[in-house]
């Protein structure tokens, strides 16, 4: 997991919020998913919540964009139960990290908007979470929730909360 140059590295005492997003193809029938990971005192890791939802037809950009608000939505969950535990946010989207945190503008006018959703999301809790960019082939545990979502046709979350975001979607 390599950090992007307004983030830190991920603090493996600090539990992780993996997510993702995809299309097959592009666009087409897409899922978004994150995974919140914990770490114990002795290095094991456990998945302690998954979540996924399904899209009939989006863009692997609209559902990387879904996933960063549902796990910054759930980051900020966390932090209101264990206001002193911070939390890493670790996803493969450059595009939406870059967006996020300001390092570079969103260009396309119906995803911009959205991505600030999500900016803001991080704003209201900077210091407390960390974003990290992983490369997309270092295993990100939500990926195969979004390939199952879209083979599937259905994610394991009642409501992902986001639909409205894109109403195409």
């Amino acid at each position: 997991v390599t950090p992007t140059a307004s983030t830190r590295p991920v603090d493996p005492s600090h539990p992780t919020i993996f997510f993702d997003g995809g299309s097959q193809p592009n666009p087409g029938p897409s899922a978004a998913a994150f995974h919140v990971v914990a770490t114990d005192q002795h290095g094991n890791t456990t998945t302690v919540m998954r979540r996924s939802q399904y899209y009939p037809r989006a863009t692997n950009n609209q559902v990387e964009a879904i996933g960063s608000v549902a796990a910054l939505r759930q980051a900020k969950r966390m932090l209101e139960e264990n206001p002193t535990q911070p939390v890493n946010v670790v996803g493969d989207s450059r595009l939406i990290f870059d967006g996020i945190t300001g390092t570079s503008k969103i260009k396309d006018p119906k995803l911009a908007p959205h991505v600030e959703v999500a900016a803001a999301l991080y704003r209201s809790i900077i210091g407390w979470v960390t974003l990290c960019h992983m490369h997309r082939d270092c295993g990100n545990p939500s990926d195969k929730d979004c390939n199952e979502a879209i083979r599937t046709g259905k994610g394991n979350a009642a409501d992902f909360g986001d639909a409205h975001m894109f109403p195409d979607i």
